[in-house]
């Protein structure tokens, strides 16, 4: 009986590396929530290979969104991607399109041209929900001495909400909690004094790990301020709007908008408009175009699709305006209206150049390697910055290995406790990743070299023909010849060659404890 393939899927899509690190997202049930668009699935190859009989490729395939599976790649089991080259494991890598949820699954092939399972019956057997966009955090005054507070995410985490605080002046935030404090809640104070302020914000965590923290607010609140800017705003237009939508980053400027019709009414879709705003004329009409296939009221999942193309980097709002068989549409947008979606438009790749790397003897764990960087971007992810190492400048990206478990904050420094005791020389990259997925490299000139010991020896003894005395060699006296006494002995005889057996070589010497590794008719070792 053909084995199936679902012990061996859930041991595939069970552990997830990213360029050697692991997996950081937390989980929710079935599903896992990851911060980056690229992930990376691992597969059990000594477990394949182990079957019987064995599959001669595997093909690999995602969905999205409950959506049809489609094929990703197909490839044998000496083809696959390398995803750690240090422990030898190879597998899939997957880069997403765009946030959402998504689906996998894995077939096997057979030298056959039988498949497990086949493409009828393919089934989730993994969900990750693609989530790079952080919190939208909103942060307002509540009467003189009090905050009020909104967390909007897709994927918000219900425990990830900390509200910290700070005397006006002071570097460093303190969070309390006085009670467990919801997505949408507010809090007030007693006994706060205009001659000591103190500063307050809301930092939230979504399920995939990214962290958003408000622009804080200062108590008590004179009454001059009316309201807080969304983080992360930049000073855009959208920043004060109570239903501001979540941003899209993408590095290109080529946009498709993809809008999900909610209503069809009984007459169709014929038609739609897009309208675009860029901060700062208002609204604009940007398209009115008829559909190429018209939309009727059975259509599954209808959607229509508007092609927009960014004449430079920077933040777009958009509105769809569907219009029906009829002529009917809703009305165009007015000048406060809110954006059915923002899109962030950034092309521009990071700044990184590590500026200088010092090795110190360090303690007990090993020499300490202090890295520091500079770095820059509008657009920074919330832990932006990986360092990795590798024994050649230009080694390929599978080569360098991480030396943090997960990317870390730019910080603008890193200190490394070395603890592999046969690393002595390296060279140090550092990557930087904004919210556009753009990134940039910058490898540290110098060769690191963390041996900082010298060599040490002492003479155990001298060795010589003569003889050891006094911790030297015996030399014979130039004034006494020394006496010689020889022992004659017997020659040794030459060796005996052994009669060669008539007819050749025996049948067998020794019994024959496995079968040969060659069978007749096979002209080639069985691997």
């Amino acid at each position: 009986m053909r084995r199936t393939c679902g012990d061996i899927l859930a041991l595939t899509l069970t552990a997830f590396v990213l360029a050697g690190g692991t997996l950081w997202a937390q989980d929710s049930g079935d599903v896992r929530y990851w911060p980056l668009r690229e992930i990376n699935f691992p597969v059990p190859v000594d477990r394949i290979q182990a079957m019987s009989p064995r599959p001669a490729k595997l093909r690999f395939y995602a969905a999205r969104e409950r959506g049809r599976f489609e094929l990703v790649a197909e490839k044998a089991l000496a083809d696959l991607d390398v995803i750690d080259s240090d422990r030898n494991r190879r597998g899939f890598r997957y880069a997403s399109p765009s946030d959402g949820a998504y689906e996998f699954a894995l077939q096997f092939v057979y030298p056959d041209g039988d498949v497990t399972p086949t493409d009828a019956a393919l089934s989730a057997q993994y969900k990750i929900v693609f989530d790079t966009r952080p919190p939208l955090v909103r942060l307002e005054p509540a009467g003189a001495s009090g905050v009020q507070w909104e967390v909007s995410d897709e994927n918000a985490d219900p425990e990830g909400v900390v509200l910290q605080v700070r005397w006006q002046g002071s570097n460093n935030w303190s969070p309390i909690n006085p009670r467990p404090l919801n997505l949408r809640d507010r809090y007030t104070w007693q006994g706060l004094s205009p001659s000591q302020p103190l500063e307050v914000r809301i930092v939230a965590k979504d399920r995939a790990g990214l962290e958003m923290a408000s622009r804080p607010l200062v108590l008590p609140n004179n009454g001059t301020t009316t309201s807080n800017p969304i983080s992360g705003s930049f000073g855009d237009p959208y920043g004060a709007t109570p239903n501001r939508p979540q941003i899209d980053y993408v590095n290109n400027v080529n946009l498709t908008i993809a809008s999900k019709l909610t209503r069809v009414t009984r007459s169709g879709v014929k038609a739609a408009h897009l309208w675009v705003n860029e901060g700062k004329s208002g609204w604009r009409k940007f398209a009115e175009e008829p559909l190429a296939q018209p939309i009727d009221p059975s259509t599954p999942d209808p959607t229509i699709r508007m092609k927009f193309t960014a004449p430079k980097d920077g933040l777009y709002g958009f509105i769809v305006i569907p219009v029906n068989g009829a002529g009917g549409k809703q009305d165009d947008p007015r000048a406060n209206d809110p954006a059915q979606i923002l899109v962030e438009v950034d092309t521009e790749l990071p700044y990184i150049k590590l500026k200088s790397i010092r090795v110190a003897p360090g303690g007990a764990v090993g020499p300490r390697v202090e890295i520091e960087w500079d770095a820059k971007d509008k657009n920074p992810m919330p832990e932006p910055i990986v360092l990795s190492y590798a024994e050649t400048p230009n080694a390929p990206d599978a080569a360098w290995k991480l030396i943090t478990p997960t990317p870390i904050a730019d910080t603008g420094r890193y200190v490394w406790e070395v603890e592999d005791k046969n690393l002595w020389h390296f060279y140090v990259r550092a990557s930087f990743v904004d919210k556009a997925s753009n990134r940039s490299v910058d490898v540290y000139e110098k060769e690191v070299i963390i041996d900082l010991e010298t060599p040490s020896a002492i003479i155990d003894r001298v060795e010589g023909s003569g003889r050891m005395t006094g911790g030297g060699t015996a030399r014979p006296s130039t004034s006494v010849k020394p006496t010689t006494t020889v022992t004659p002995t017997a020659p040794v005889p030459a060796p005996t060659p052994k009669p060669k057996p008539a007819g050749g070589p025996p049948n067998a010497t020794l019994p024959l404890t496995a079968p040969p590794l060659i069978s007749p008719g096979n002209a080639s070792p069985i691997k």
